[in-house]
């Protein structure tokens, strides 16, 4: 029974421009084949073509969250410039 292939996300056929699944094989090669025009490539592990082609599926590094401005301490209550209960 064959294995599914992984799919790596969508390209843009070269022939007409057409969006189709990027797959990953088990043994790592990677295919394109185009639903509309049939064009199709197989990119073997290792090579240049298929390293820069999976390099365009890689995820992207994680954004560092920026830290929240500090927040201005309230200001003291105003004391009364006079009390009955002061004296």
């Amino acid at each position: 029974m064959a294995i599914a292939r992984k799919r790596l996300g969508k390209h843009p056929c070269p022939e007409c421009g057409t969006e189709a699944w990027v797959k990953e094989s088990e043994s790592g090669s990677l295919s394109f084949t185009c639903p509309d025009c049939d064009y199709g490539v197989l990119l073997r592990k290792g090579t240049p073509a298929a390293d820069k082609m999976r390099a365009r599926f890689a995820a992207p590094p994680e954004a560092k969250p920026e830290p929240a401005p500090a927040k201005p301490e309230p200001k003291p209550a105003a004391k009364p410039a006079f009390s009955i209960g002061g004296l």
